[in-house]
């Protein structure tokens, strides 16, 4: 293989899982509040595409 030092996704996921289990939750803060403001940037934008695709069907 070319990359043999390359991991699988689900390595990676499981060493990641692991890692936020032990985590505080003054750790974990800015994830979750960069997922929480991620989310609401997405619900927005998709909100703004189903409204376009509102206008298109009349």
């Amino acid at each position: 293989k070319e990359n043999p030092n390359n991991k699988s996704v689900a390595v990676v996921g499981k060493a990641g899982g692991k890692e936020w289990k032990v985590m505080t939750a003054a750790d974990k803060a800015p994830y979750i509040a960069t997922a929480e403001k991620k989310k609401e940037e997405y619900e927005k934008a998709i909100r703004a595409y189903n409204l376009g695709l509102d206008e298109d069907d009349e």
